[in-house]
């Protein structure tokens, strides 16, 4: 993998709703101010644009499931010599090397909002991200690969993370890449990697931690990890949503799993802020928002009380999605 280690192995875990599978939303759905984009085979290495002022491009190397505190320090790094500051990663990996597809933990309508929250961190520059096919690159040395970003797609700085490991089987590491800069005659920044909080999380901040904790349903560490609340997506019209009886409740909206877009917590009871808006990018707006109770269960998720009741007053037939913020669990 391009990323701590690259290998045709799934990772070694997998949370409790590995079976669900991702819903088919592209990463830039949102036209032009879409802050992410993701490249085909044929035009995946066309270079990389320089925003505002800037006349160069820092790209920072990885996955970025989680975009957690450790993925926006890379970004941090990247946007600190005054270039304008790329995420590059890499689309297609589950499907190449066979792993069973699952729920990404930051809904892809959803990746915008978080690199725009990271422009105060970056120097007033908003990040962006470029998702590459995997298919394109999975087969390059590492000479061969920051060959291409250097004479393709025009990246004048790299930065990664300590552990980061890149080429076919693996071959290069960080140490490796930053010879590799030199010899091409762009700088190459190694970050320490972000230590955990103080929410019970031990070690680095990972993306394998956070969907740890979120399979557990600590909220607390989730938020600690990414420096945000955890927010779940949601793509429905009014017709996706049913009310259904609830033993301890009265009745209940539920939000069937196949409308998720991101992972859920772990099955129980929680605290929420629902928000509704009509596209989740950078620069939409939230429509209205409501504070409840939330039941993920396994036929979905369940908005109670006030919540249920705000929801069929709000939602109609035009497309929406819905954002929960979660908080701890009771």
């Amino acid at each position: 993998m391009w990323h701590g280690t690259w290998s045709a192995c799934p990772p070694a875990s997998r949370p409790l709703f590995a079976s669900l599978s991702p819903r088919r939303v592209k990463h830039a759905t949102f036209g032009t101010s879409s802050l992410v984009e993701e490249c085909s085979t044929e035009n995946w290495n066309k270079p990389m644009k320089a925003q505002g002022l800037s006349g160069s491009v820092f790209v920072a190397l990885g996955k970025f499931d989680g975009m957690h505190q450790g993925h926006r320090l890379l970004a941090q790094q990247a946007a600190s010599s005054g270039a304008s500051p790329y995420l590059l990663s890499f689309s297609g990996m589950a499907e190449v090397l066979g792993w069973p597809a699952r729920l990404p933990l930051v809904a892809a309508s959803d990746r915008s909002r978080v690199l725009a929250s990271w422009t105060s961190y970056c120097c007033g520059s908003t990040p962006r991200q470029r998702y590459i096919p995997f298919a394109m690159v999975r087969n390059l040395s590492p000479e061969a690969f920051v060959q291409t970003l250097v004479a393709k797609l025009k990246v004048s700085g790299i930065v990664v993370g300590q552990n980061y490991r890149f080429g076919y089987k693996a071959a290069g590491d960080s140490k490796l890449l930053q010879a590799l800069g030199e010899s091409h005659g762009i700088k190459v920044d190694v970050v320490n990697l972000v230590e955990a909080g103080t929410g019970g999380v031990e070690g680095q901040v990972s993306s394998s931690k956070i969907r740890h904790a979120l399979n557990c349903g600590h909220m607390q560490q989730v938020a600690e990890s990414l420096g945000r609340r955890y927010r779940l997506v949601a793509e429905v019209v009014s017709k996706d949503m049913r009310l259904v009886p609830d033993g301890l409740q009265d009745n209940v909206l539920r939000i069937p799993m196949n409308l998720l877009c991101n992972q859920p917590p772990k099955y129980g009871e929680y605290q929420a802020t629902i928000s509704m808006a009509d596209a989740m990018s950078e620069g939409s707006k939230l429509n209205c928002s409501q504070h409840g109770t939330v039941l993920v269960k396994d036929d979905g998720v369940h908005l109670c009380r006030e919540l249920g009741a705000w929801a069929t007053h709000n939602i109609t037939d035009k497309h929406h999605y819905l954002a929960l913020d979660f908080e701890e669990p009771h």
